[in-house]
């Protein structure tokens, strides 16, 4: 996994081996934005979970999960959102195309506020 940082308020997310998976955290106005690009599975959903879980317990900002830069996702990738939708603090969820496909296959976009576009999510 790689990480990239191209502005200021964001925080890069120390590499994992094995994987191909960038994590970015942000803010932009009250939200804390997790943007991952990249393939979610087994390799690489442990360090998603424990990035995500921390924004979301950490932060009283609404939190944001940006998915749509995502190449891939795998069943341990489902598991992590399911895992987070458990959780007592809601978030929104950034999906493209090939990624809201396993979402309505598994009803999960029934269970998670799946947003099309990051400026829907923020709006």
């Amino acid at each position: 996994m790689s990480t990239e940082v191209s502005g200021a308020d964001e925080q890069p997310v120390p590499p994992v081996a094995g994987g191909d998976l960038r994590l970015v955290v942000s803010a932009e106005g009250s939200a804390v934005i997790v943007t991952a690009t990249g393939e979610l599975d087994a390799a690489t959903s442990p360090r998603f979970r424990q990035v995500t879980e921390h924004a979301l317990d950490a932060e009283a900002a609404p939190l944001v999960i940006d998915l749509s830069g995502l190449t891939f996702l795998a069943s341990a990738g489902l598991d992590a959102l399911v895992s987070l939708a458990n959780r007592d603090r809601p978030f929104r969820l950034v999906v493209g195309p090939s990624i809201r496909r396993p979402l309505e296959m598994t009803r999960l976009d029934q269970l998670l506020d799946v947003y099309p576009s990051l400026d829907a999510a923020l709006g």
